[in-house]
């Protein structure tokens, strides 16, 4: 089974359930306490699904039509497919400098763990990367795994921006690597790229292959934590 958010015309969400053995969706009894739910990047783990969720804070400004955000606050949930409930708002593991735009994406690694990519506005350069020590439907806790710096790596491809967003990632533990996945747009065809990077300005960058349908190009990179990293041969 898999969870869905929809949104009908009166604008009041629903939470949709579809199962695999009948073919198809149920809308679920569940009361949504978000303001947010990015579903698009959530990964399952332990038969659960994990997703993350946003509250956003504004307030009004004088002679001013648009509301002022005052205040974000990013969380994990976790959606009980036995119970078909969601958890408690799970903390994550950093606190945005300013109340405007961060990008978050969710791996897993081995060993049935949660990883979590970061980066802000404010230091956009610099991406964090955490893995869960602990993670459980209602608790969660975490350590730093890696932060990169990607405006003091040498070598960065021509076009490449340290401005970064990837589209999806894996980390290799033993290694203490990551591996992000993007897609280049070139005169001679759009590729699917892998960037390899790590500690003390690391960085290699290998290209998976030209993307044959032009459909995918909008689309996620999806990639299996569990069994990736013995595909790429990392050199030392």
């Amino acid at each position: 089974m898999m969870p869905r958010e929809t949104e009908p015309v009166e604008l009041e969400r629903d939470i949709d359930v579809y199962d695999f053995s009948s073919d198809s969706w149920r809308v679920l009894d569940v009361n949504p306490d978000w303001d947010e739910l990015f579903y698009q990047s959530g990964v399952s783990l332990k038969g659960n699904s994990y997703l993350f969720g946003r509250e956003v804070t504004t307030e009004a400004e004088v002679g001013k039509e648009d509301l002022l955000v005052t205040e974000i606050e990013d969380y994990l949930l976790c959606f009980d497919f036995t119970t078909e409930r969601f958890g408690p708002r799970l903390s994550l593991p950093f606190n945005p400098p300013s109340p405007i735009f961060e990008y978050l994406t969710l791996s897993w690694a081995r060993d049935d763990k949660l990883a979590v990519l970061y980066s802000h506005y404010d230091t956009y350069e610099t991406i964090e990367i955490w893995i869960s020590t602990k993670i459980e439907p209602n608790a969660v806790s975490w350590s730093t795994f890696l932060t990169v710096d990607m405006s003091l790596i040498n070598g960065l491809p021509d076009g490449f921006s340290i401005y970064y967003e990837p589209r999806s990632f894996f980390i290799d533990e033993e290694k203490k690597v990551a591996v992000f996945f993007d897609i280049t747009e070139t005169e001679t065809g759009c590729y699917q790229m892998a960037y390899i990077v790590g500690d003390e300005g690391y960085f290699k960058s290998v290209n998976i292959g030209v993307i044959l349908n032009s459909q995918l190009i909008a689309g996620e990179l999806v990639c299996s934590s569990s069994y990736v990293p013995s595909l790429v041969q990392l050199q030392d």
